[in-house]
This record gives C-alpha cells, sequence and structure tokens, in this order.
C-alpha cells in the first residue's frame, strides 16, 4: 500500500511538471520549431525520443519544425563513465573489467534511449559497446501515460491544427519498445548480415551474442565517416559535386525520408528491393558510409544497422 500511495504521489508530481512545461510554452497557440524543441529537452527523455520520430515526418509537421527536431537526433545528455561501468557490471553480475580491458570515456554516439562507446575486449579486440539508459523503459512508459492524462486536462488534441498528438505518442511508444529490445536488434543485424552475403563493398558489423543481452549490444567496431560528411568524402577523392546523384542521396537537409531507401536499393541490386527496402524503411541515416580498404582498394560504402546510440 506504501508503495502504490509513493508510486501516485511521484506519478502526480510528474504529471504536473509535465502541464506545467507544456504550458509554459503555449502550445494550445501554436507553437514555433525552437520552442518546440526546447520544450521536448526540456520534459525529458521520452519527449526527446518523440521529437526524433517528428524530424522524420514532414507530413505530420511543417518542414522548418522537422528542421529544428533533427538536433534531438544527436543533442542528449550523456552518461559519465562511472555510470556506464556501474550498468555493465550490473547488467553482467560481474565487475566490468572482467569483460573489457578499456571503454574509451566519451561515447560515440548518445541519445534518449542509449549510447555507444568504443571498447577494447580483453583479448585486445575493438568492439562498439551499445548501453541502455538504466530505467528508461519505466521512465518512458510513466511519461507517455501521463502525457496522455495531461493532453486531457489542458484540452490538447493537435498541435498548429495538424499533428493527432494521440495516434503520435501511440506510434512513438511502439517505436521505442522496439528500439528498447536490445535481443530483437541483434537479430535483425543478423539477418541484414545473411542477406548481403556476397554483396561486394557492402558489410554489416557482427554481434558478439555471448556478451550482448535485452540491454547491452556489442557489436564489431569499425571506424569511418557518415555519408552526410562531405568534407571526409571529398578528402578521400569522391565526388564533390553538389549536383551529383551521391550528393543528392546524402543530404538528409533536402531528402530525410530518401536516403536509406534509395541508398540500400542501390547497394542490396543483388538482393530483391522489397528486401532492402523492408529492411530500412522509414529511419534516415541508418545507412553510413565508411571509408574501407578491401583487398587495398578504398571503398565508401558500409550497411550498418542503424546509427551507434540511436
Amino acid at each position: 500500500m506504501a508503495n502504490a500511495v509513493m508510486e501516485t504521489g511521484a506519478d502526480a508530481k510528474r504529471l504536473f511538471e509535465i502541464v506545467k512545461v507544456i504550458s509554459k510554452y503555449k502550445v494550445t497557440q501554436g507553437v514555433s520549431p525552437e520552442k518546440l524543441c526546447d520544450m521536448f529537452k526540456e520534459l525529458g527523455p521520452t519527449f526527446v525520443k518523440l521529437g526524433q520520430l517528428l524530424s522524420m515526418h514532414p507530413e505530420i509537421i511543417p518542414m522548418e519544425h522537422c528542421k529544428k527536431l533533427e538536433s534531438l537526433r544527436t543533442d542528449a545528455s550523456r552518461l559519465v563513465t562511472a555510470q556506464i561501468r556501474e550498468i555493465i557490471t550490473a547488467e553482467y553480475g560481474r565487475p566490468w573489467s572482467q569483460v573489457f580491458k578499456q571503454i574509451m570515456p566519451y561515447p560515440l554516439g548518445a541519445a534518449s534511449i542509449a549510447q555507444v562507446h568504443e571498447a577494447v575486449l580483453l583479448d585486445g579486440t575493438h568492439v562498439a559497446v551499445k548501453i541502455q539508459r538504466p530505467e528508461i523503459y519505466s521512465v518512458m512508459e510513466r511519461d507517455i501515460r501521463l502525457l496522455k492524462s495531461a493532453l486531457n486536462v489542458i484540452k490538447l488534441k493537435k498541435i498548429n491544427n495538424v499533428m493527432d498528438l494521440g495516434e503520435t505518442i501511440d506510434e512513438v511508444w511502439a517505436v521505442a519498445q522496439e528500439e528498447m529490445d536490445f535481443e530483437r536488434e541483434a537479430a535483425n543485424i543478423r539477418r541484414v548480415r545473411e542477406n548481403i552475403e556476397g554483396i561486394k563493398y557492402v558489410y554489416c558489423p557482427k554481434v558478439y551474442d555471448e556478451l550482448s543481452t535485452k540491454h547491452i549490444l556489442v557489436m564489431e567496431y569499425i571506424g569511418g565517416f557518415e555519408l552526410t560528411d562531405k568534407a571526409a568524402m571529398e578528402q578521400q577523392g569522391y565526388d564533390g559535386d553538389p549536383d551529383s546523384e551521391l550528393n543528392r542521396l546524402c543530404d538528409l537537409r533536402t531528402n530525410p525520408m530518401g536516403v536509406s531507401k534509395a541508398l540500400a536499393q542501390r547497394v542490396l541490386k543483388t538482393r530483391s528491393e522489397e528486401t532492402a527496402v523492408q529492411e530500412r524503411d522509414g529511419i534516415p541515416c541508418e545507412v553510413i558510409g565508411k571509408y574501407l580498404e578491401i583487398d587495398g582498394e578504398p571503398h565508401v560504402l558500409e550497411l550498418l544497422h542503424r546509427i551507434p546510440g540511436y
């Protein structure tokens, strides 16, 4: 009974916070791109994820809002090294130092659900370790439930008379639950590796199954640069013409939804386009350019399952 009362009290406090912040930004009167982005940041990880999803849907909110919300894909608070070590130790049930020789302190990527660090196994192998934020599932579940209550309190159903908040919230929660299941993600990576087997110049990092759990994903580490880094591409000798097809594909600002699908169709042309699109559909930035040397020759294409930390 005491726990139930405390949970109710905590919920009431959080509900008050949500209503207070939403009211502060006066969203019932319409909201600018800057205010929408700031509001999501102030409300925390659940709302950052909402903003990330919205940034990919110009059919739901205006393009200027989408562009501003793109910053939420990488602009996230970072867990410090001590927290990362504690999470890994708790998840494995043994000291982190019995698994890793070193965990690099600065993350390769940090987002609302997880962050990724380069690490070194005891045998010297370099890996990428994706660590889920502690208690993120319960935090997001509570926030989604309370957000629906808050919207009822302030009588808000749509933003800018366009976005249906109820449907959007349900979609955010469905996507978030999938992204928090690292075992499912590992299975998807293995499926992609099978589907691209034998395709020259396309690669997907392997998963270390014995070290991966529902909340930690350990993958082969591969350095490189994103296809959106045009300066790095030009430095490696790739076409710098802004009107070239590759540059158009890589410009997330003008083609946020087409990058993964279009590029996947091209690099996976020896497989059915239907399969390639189903595996990459709707999630921009999942195809990342990496400067690789294969048989001594440089190549830029590498198919990854997801940008680290997202």
